[in-house]
C-alpha cells in the first residue's frame, strides 16, 4: 500500500512542470516572475541557515545552503529557473513548428530521456533521473502541445482517471517484480524503485493523465476557487521548507520520527495522510505571512524601478523588430 501511494503521488513534480508549460506556451518572460521565485528560494535557504546557525544543528551543505540555486540546494528550483530563463526561446522553436514535428520533437526527447533508460536498466546518458532543466524541456514540450492541440472536449476525465490509476498500479507491480528478483541478485537491489523516476515512461503516462483530468474539472462554485487562489501561490513555499536539506533531517527525524509510525497497524496510512496535512498547513500559514512581506517590498519604488529595469532590457533583447 505505501509502494501504490508512492506510485500515485510520484506525478507531483512532473505535474507542476506541465502546468507551467500549459500557460507560458501563450505567455510571455515575466523577470518579475523569475525574480519572485529566486528571492522565495534565497530567502528560505537563509532563513533556516541562520536558525540552524543560532541554534547549533547541523548543515547539510552550507555552500548550497548560502547559494542555493548555484549549487542546487532544492533541485527542482535550480532545474525549474533554468527552464523558466529558456522558455521564450522554446516558444520561438514550437510557434515554427507544425502539429507533426511538435509531435516528433516530443518522441525524441522522449525516447532519449525516457524511453532509453527504461529500456537499459542503469543506463542514464543524460544524467539527474528527470531532476534537471533539461527534463523540464521535455516536459515543457508536452504541455505546451496538450495546449496547442488537445482539444478537451474529445477527451472524458474517467478514461484519464484509469489510465493514471493503472498506471501507478504497474508501477507498484514493478517494484514487487525488482524487489523479489533482488532476493536472488543482490545487485538488483538498487534498482528497486527503478520506475519510480520522474523520467520513466509510466509516470509521464500518468503525469500526463492526472493533469488531463484536472484539465477538464471546471469549477464554478465560488468559495472553492477563492480557497485555490489562496492556498496555490503557497505550495512552492511548502516545498521550500520542509525540502530544505538541513531541515528535512530534523523533520523526519525529530519532528515526525520515521520509526514513530505505526508499520503493523491499520493507522498507518492515515497517520502518513496526517503528517502530510499537518506539514502542509503548517508551511503555507508560514509561507502566507512571508508573502505580506513580500508584497508590501514590491509596492516600494526601489524594486519597480528595479524591475521595470530588467524587463525593459530582457524585452529588448528578445524583441524581433529590427532596430
Amino acid at each position: 500500500m505505501l509502494h501504490f501511494l508512492n506510485a500515485l503521488f510520484v506525478v507531483s513534480v512532473n505535474c507542476y512542470v506541465l502546468i507551467s508549460s500549459y500557460f507560458l506556451v501563450e505567455g510571455k518572460f515575466r523577470f518579475r516572475q523569475l525574480f519572485r521565485i529566486v528571492a522565495e528560494t534565497w530567502f528560505y535557504s537563509w532563513v533556516i541557515l541562520i536558525i540552524f546557525k543560532l541554534t547549533r544543528q547541523e548543515i547539510v551543505n552550507l555552500k548550497a545552503s548560502v547559494f542555493p540555486i548555484s549549487f542546487a540546494n532544492n533541485w527542482f528550483i535550480t532545474a525549474y529557473v533554468g527552464m523558466y530563463i529558456l522558455f521564450p526561446f522554446m516558444n520561438i522553436a514550437i510557434n515554427a513548428m507544425d502539429k507533426k514535428q511538435h509531435c516528433a520533437l516530443i518522441i525524441v526527447m522522449m525516447g532519449i530521456m525516457a524511453l532509453w533508460s527504461d529500456l537499459i536498466p542503469s543506463a542514464n546518458p543524460y544524467g539527474s533521473w528527470g531532476a534537471s532543466t533539461f527534463w523540464c524541456m521535455v516536459l515543457y514540450a508536452i504541455g505546451s502541445y496538450c495546449r496547442l492541440y488537445v482539444d478537451l472536449e474529445k477527451y472524458r476525465k474517467l478514461r484519464y482517471l484509469t489510465i493514471y490509476v493503472f498506471a501507478a498500479l504497474l508501477l507498484t507491480l514493478s517494484w514487487a517484480v525488482l524487489h523479489q528478483i533482488s532476493k536472488k541478485i543482490p545487485v538488483v537491489v538498487s534498482v528497486e524503485f527503478y520506475y519510480c523516476r520522474y523520467n520513466s515512461v509510466l509516470v509521464v503516462i500518468q503525469s500526463v493523465a492526472i493533469f488531463m483530468v484536472f484539465c477538464k474539472i471546471q469549477i464554478k462554485r465560488e468559495v472553492p476557487r477563492r480557497i485555490i487562489k489562496v492556498i496555490s501561490p503557497l505550495t512552492l513555499g511548502v516545498y521550500l521548507i520542509h525540502d530544505n536539506p538541513s531541515f528535512k533531517i530534523m523533520l523526519w527525524s525529530k519532528i515526525f520520527p520515521v520509526e514513530d509510525l505505526m508499520i503493523n497497524s491499520m493507522f498507518l496510512i492515515p497517520q502518513i495522510i496526517g503528517r502530510t496535512l499537518m506539514i502542509f498547513a503548517v508551511c503555507a500559514v508560514i509561507d502566507f505571512f512571508r508573502s505580506q512581506i513580500f508584497k508590501a517590498f514590491e509596492k516600494t519604488q526601489l524594486y519597480n524601478r528595479f524591475i521595470g529595469i530588467a524587463e525593459a532590457g530582457i524585452e529588448k533583447m528578445l524583441s524581433t523588430e529590427e532596430s
